[in-house]
């Protein structure tokens, strides 16, 4: 990883725990940032079909216990918490919350800004869930679901017409034939909301 794609990992890093800590959710798991990053990475798409995905530097694997698993999240949480930009507490695993370094100047530049607008509402949808249904919403993600059907464990597919976002247009297109009146008032980002609500009914009825 070159020190761009590094910059650019921390900053992403430091984005999801400053919402996170903006909406008083203080702390963090390591496994909550590796979960948050794949919703992000798996959903742009939807939210932004005509744009390249700024969040394909990701690779993720599938780990146990741990759902999607990115190297780089790995050490950049660890990198982090060296340089006391993250601070974590406990010993079996660890919650982290923001340290003392603030980095508010990376998060003026251009580069960053888009990245944090998106992971900002990612957070913000999911802090409404709680830290400990993160993982809820992964196993039902789509394409989660197909790469532990297929037994892949690497190579998920966040490109525009993966299976999250094609499930998520056809939702769109439910939604659209059900209720006409009502859809031309709904944007993309009411849509992930309206996802989310709906995959959340699915967790608590304890359906796939």
């Amino acid at each position: 990883m070159n020190d761009t794609n590094k910059y650019v990992v921390y900053a992403d890093i430091l984005s999801i725990f400053r919402s996170a800590d903006a909406l008083d959710w203080k702390s963090l798991r390591k496994s909550s940032v590796h979960r948050v990053m794949y919703l992000a990475s798996v959903l742009f798409g939807f939210k932004f079909p005509e744009k390249d995905n700024i969040f394909s530097k990701y690779n993720f694997s599938i780990e146990k216990y741990v759902g999607p698993f990115s190297s780089d999240i790995e050490k950049g949480v660890n990198f982090l918490s060296k340089d006391e930009y993250l601070i974590p507490s406990g010993e079996e695993e660890p919650l982290y919350s923001l340290g003392t370094n603030a980095a508010d100047q990376i998060f003026k530049e251009a580069l960053v800004q888009a990245r944090d607008e998106w992971l900002k509402l990612i957070v913000s949808i999911l802090s409404l869930y709680g830290e400990n249904k993160i993982y809820d919403f992964i196993f039902r993600d789509k394409e989660y679901q197909d790469a532990i059907k297929s037994n892949k464990t690497t190579g998920f597919d966040i490109g525009p017409e993966n299976r999250t976002i094609q499930f998520l247009k056809g939702f769109q297109a439910a939604f659209e034939e059900t209720l006409p009146q009502h859809s031309e008032n709904v944007d993309a980002t009411q849509y992930l909301e309206l996802y989310f609500e709906y995959v959340f009914s699915k967790i608590l009825k304890r359906e796939n």
